[in-house]
């Protein structure tokens, strides 16, 4: 019965002390500061590139990488941290062809924090006319054909029309480390501690 009692309040001790590690985690995580912050389609993010791609030299499947060169905030949050990375692949590419230039396009559907969160994404290279293609420009014919015109109170005149085959496309490439601009495809949802400062 003596050795029964000290028995007794170490396993009393022991089960209060476990109680009270699992209410402090269980406490901190509902006091939890992280929120959910959602970037809209056509959010644009600066990055650079982390490796040369060229219509000549890739094809589709190849992996590319992105990082992050300025932070994305939300109020005083910094939502995006500068160091972040970006991963993707491309999905079209065509070699140069005589009337067209080479082109690729790249598909960016991973965001991955300095921490290690991870989330999916959809975005491409942000371009003027939208599309997030890389080159595919129309080259120009090599020859001309002259159009004779009549204009009045002037005479006749000639014109000098482009006709004829069109020239050999050039390929496309991006080099290492261009700073360029990722866009949106869909809304992006990132999670992010409050910022108490």
């Amino acid at each position: 019965m003596k050795l029964l009692k000290p028995l007794l309040i170490v396993f009393c001790l022991f089960f209060l002390m476990k109680s009270s590690v699992y209410s402090q985690v269980f406490s901190f995580e509902s006091d939890s500061k992280e929120h959910t912050a959602i970037f809209p389609r056509g959010t644009m993010i600066k990055a650079e590139i982390q490796q040369a791609v060229s219509s000549k030299h890739n094809k589709v499947g190849d992996a590319v990488s992105f990082v992050v060169n300025s932070d994305l905030t939300v109020g005083k949050a910094t939502c995006i941290p500068e160091g972040s990375y970006m991963y993707g692949k491309i999905i079209q590419l065509e070699r140069a062809k005589p009337g067209r230039d080479g082109y690729f396009l790249i598909l960016v559907d991973k965001l991955v924090f300095p921490d290690g969160w991870h989330t999916p994404m959809v975005g491409k290279i942000w371009t003027m006319d939208g599309t997030g293609i890389i080159g595919g420009g129309v080259t120009s014919r090599q020859e001309f054909k002259k159009i004779p015109h009549h204009i009045e109170n002037i005479g006749p005149i000639v014109q000098l029309v482009k006709t004829g085959p069109r020239a050999m496309g050039q390929e496309k490439m991006l080099l290492a480390d261009k700073k360029l601009i990722i866009v949106l495809d869909q809304d992006l949802q990132v999670k992010y501690l409050e910022n108490l400062d």
